[in-house]
């Protein structure tokens, strides 16, 4: 039986995870889970403009980032993670 993909085109694990990545280094975003902390740049704002991002998933749960036009970012994040953005 000859499977669905030739064998260059198959699907790769690490294809998917790579826009979360990229995502995660456009934005800056620094998460380290098991120390409990999220870094958030306060620059977002004079990079990309007003700018909001809901349904990042961290440690099982969703993040959500706002930074309006003032450069204020403001972080919605699980219960028992530190968000910094200095």
């Amino acid at each position: 039986m000859q499977p669905p993909y030739p064998a260059s085109c198959r699907p790769r694990a690490w294809a998917a995870a790579s826009s979360v990545l990229v995502l995660q280094s456009a934005l800056g975003l620094t998460a380290d889970v098991p120390a409990g902390t999220i870094a958030a740049p306060p620059t977002l704002a004079r990079v990309y403009g007003p700018l909001t991002v809901n349904g990042l998933q961290v440690d099982g749960d969703r993040l959500a980032i706002t930074v309006p036009a003032d450069g204020t970012a403001q972080v919605t994040a699980p219960e028992g993670l530190t968000v910094t953005t200095a």
